[in-house]
């Protein structure tokens, strides 16, 4: 017998733990030489206050110690408890392959990553049936065959519902091979619960980024991940439909579309109390054994996931267990729509698009980001973004109308927080018209690191007192009767006046030529011919008899 999770009456149990839930403690220090360099002192190993400790010797092998270091969440079961020479302080030993793995990942190094003379990564104790001292926590003891439960008083157990999930994927849909996809299948109105993901236990986890785990690093940051396992798994297969479900309780990724999809809708879903990563679209390397920094762009472009649709879901409480996990996150997804979701309480970004640190082109092109509604994220690890994205994405990607709030550096991290966060080498963005309000002076608003569009956004704005950021904010997020037609519009920033020739600017889907309309004393005055239609211009002569007067109507209107 053997699990990671245990639910009690429908409500997940505590695994056992050094600290309360949503706490952490902190390391004195770390002796992070590299494996296989000289080290006088016995080896790389982690200091801990010995008090903290409250006992363990790690001899049953089957101890954990939950590690966040800057943007990552790491799972290292430990080989031994020492003293450490200073006096009130222990060295910790860790089993391979974590071992090797940590101590020569160098982004981010488990040492001084920051250059601050000091390391203060956050971490807890896990698993062991001396730290169990509060109801509702549990231990297994795999040796013995036998399961802890400090059950709340006045529970009988004889009368209680407890479950152990056994299986990682509950539901697998995949024709084998791009030649022979599943096709047309929908799934709705369905309850996912209860899966499990072994790995950790069996391995450990080194995290690389959002729960792409490594099995081999050096210090060269040649590094190798490998993808977590899915509740809801889909391969080869196009025109799925998964609509108005609830997907609670996973571990560690509750819906993955991970290659050979396309056309697929993933619509008015409820994900939340998930250990992992919410919903997970195409690949982050071409397989485990290609080095994450190569681009990954295939011989064959079927295998793209291409035209997935990811909207109006609400996704929130996720990362319950591995900290580094998105909300919503696609690796070199092409032509996706992430429109219209809700999404809260994310450990790390709430929305994260593209991989590889790499300029080279590869198989992103006309990616959306639109109007989701995303606030209270990056809750316990750092350097994330409420919308986080990396390398080239192509031509004709958009970020825009998004509203981001409520959120703030927290207690344990070692960099701050940003909104909207294009990280390295990212380029192809437009980006318009996202607000940002209700939160602290802290990161950035905006980083690029790569080349894009930027018009303007509403950022540190009273939503309350400013009618265009308002109009965003209300029109952000799950709506009612949202239809998939909806997601795609027009995005005006400006207009500017020259003689009798108007320039908008703004966002214009180069599919379809924009219906330009101005306001006249008589009713509306539409354009019938374009004098230039470009991806963020829109160029014509102005009606005889339009009224001059404010830009309305942020989105779809022209």
């Amino acid at each position: 017998m053997n699990f990671r999770e245990l639910y009690v009456n429908g409500k997940k149990a505590i695994r056992s733990r050094s600290t309360e839930v949503g706490q952490y403690d902190t390391i004195v220090t770390t002796n992070p030489y590299n494996v296989g360099d000289s080290n006088p002192e016995g080896g790389p190993y982690i200091v801990l206050k010995a008090d903290e400790v409250a006992g363990l010797d790690g001899d049953k092998g089957d101890q954990e110690l939950f590690l966040n270091n800057s943007w990552t969440g790491n799972v290292l079961r430990i080989k031994e408890i020492v003293n450490d020479t200073v006096e009130g302080r222990v060295r910790v030993y860790l089993q391979e392959p974590e071992f090797t793995i940590i101590f020569n990942r160098p982004h981010p190094w488990v040492g001084n990553y920051r250059g601050s003379g000091h390391v203060t990564h956050a971490y807890l104790l896990e698993n062991a049936y001396e730290l169990i001292d509060l109801e509702n926590e549990w231990y297994l003891d795999t040796a013995k065959n036998t399961l802890y439960f400090k059950a709340p008083a006045g529970m009988t157990m004889s009368e209680t519902e407890v479950v152990a999930p056994q299986v990682e994927t509950l539901v697998e849909v995949n024709g084998g091979s791009l030649d022979t996809p599943v096709t047309g299948l929908t799934f709705q109105g369905l309850s996912f619960q209860h899966s499990t993901w072994l790995v950790p236990r069996e391995e450990g986890l080194v995290d690389g980024q959002s729960l792409q785990y490594m099995w081999s690093a050096n210090k060269s940051n040649e590094i190798y991940v490998r993808r977590s396992a899915a509740a809801f798994y889909v391969a080869c297969a196009d025109h799925i439909r998964v609509e108005n479900n609830e997907f609670t309780n996973l571990v560690a990724v509750a819906l993955d579309f991970e290659y050979g999809t396309h056309d697929d809708v993933i619509k008015n879903n409820t994900i939340e109390n998930i250990g992992g990563n919410g919903i997970q679209i195409g690949k982050f390397t071409q397989d485990e054994n290609t080095e994450y920094h190569v681009a990954y762009n295939p011989a064959d472009p079927r295998e793209i996931c291409t035209n997935e649709l990811v909207i109006n879901n609400t996704v929130q409480y996720i990362g319950q267990q591995y900290v580094s996990s998105v909300a919503i996150i696609a690796g070199y997804p092409r032509n996706i729509t992430i429109a219209n979701n809700t999404i809260a309480h994310a450990p790390y970004s709430a929305i994260s698009v593209g991989y590889g640190w790499t300029a080279t082109p590869n198989a992103m092109s006309g990616n959306k980001i639109l109007r989701n509604d995303i606030g209270w994220f990056s809750q316990v690890t750092d350097d994330s973004g409420a919308i986080y994205t990396l390398s080239n994405q192509g031509s004709g990607s958009l970020m825009a109308e998004n509203y981001v709030h409520d959120y703030t550096k927290n207690q344990w991290a070692e960099y701050p927080a940003n909104g909207f966060y294009l990280d390295e080498q990212t380029m192809g963005y437009t980006v318009v018209n996202n607000v940002l309000a209700n939160t602290a002076n802290i990161g950035a608003d905006y980083v690029q690191r790569g080349s894009n569009t930027y018009l303007g956004d509403f950022l540190r704005v009273n939503v309350s007192e400013n009618e265009d950021a308002n109009a965003i904010a209300v029109a952000s997020g799950v709506q009612d009767y949202l239809r998939t037609t909806d997601t795609l519009k027009p995005v005006l920033y400006r207009s500017t006046l020259t003689g009798n020739r108007v320039t908008l600017e703004g966002y214009f889907p180069l599919e379809e030529t924009p219906n330009v309309v101005f306001t006249g004393g008589s009713g509306e005055l539409k354009v019938t011919e374009l004098l230039e239609h470009t991806e963020n211009t829109v160029k014509c002569f102005l009606p005889e008899g339009a009224v001059a007067g404010p830009v309305s109507g942020r989105s779809g209107v022209c």
